[in-house]
């Protein structure tokens, strides 16, 4: 049942909910209303780009991250372990591995939290069994 184009003006005229046709509009933009608005006040040339920061904090880098640097088991929770550092050049960044010292066993932890006062927060990646507090911790830097 197919209708033709006349038949639907006619249609689209008698019912309330059709819209009926309008003549097309010369002067509006190709891409609506909004898009125009905005061709009309852009410029012919992009803005230029902001300047980088020149701030010396921005430029710190954190080549050393503290390897060979010596920590100590501060607190023990199952295989979660605070270490301390002596000072703040020491001191790991996240996910950095650590290996505790004279221990009997290899036992790598890895850092995953910055607690502050030059500790940091450790998961071991092996089974923890008899790690006490006070046990030297090594920084490898890796």
């Amino acid at each position: 049942m197919n209708i033709s184009s006349a038949s639907a003006a006619k249609l689209g005229s008698r019912n309330p909910r059709l819209p009926s046709p309008s003549p097309a509009r010369t002067n509006a933009a190709p891409c609506g209303t909004l898009l125009g608005r905005v061709a009309e006040y852009s410029t012919s040339s992009p803005a230029d780009p902001p300047a980088p920061a020149k701030d010396e904090e921005a430029k710190k880098t954190y080549d050393y991250g503290g390897k060979g640097a010596i920590g100590k088991v501060c607190q023990v929770i199952s295989a979660i372990f605070d270490v301390r550092f002596e000072d703040q050049e020491g001191l790991p960044p996240i996910m950095t591995s650590l290996e505790v010292q004279d221990h009997p066993t290899r036992l790598v932890l890895e850092v995953s939290h910055h607690l502050g006062q030059n500790v940091v927060r450790t998961i071991a990646m092996d089974g923890p069994e008899g790690l006490v507090r006070g046990r030297r911790v090594l920084n490898t830097g890796a």
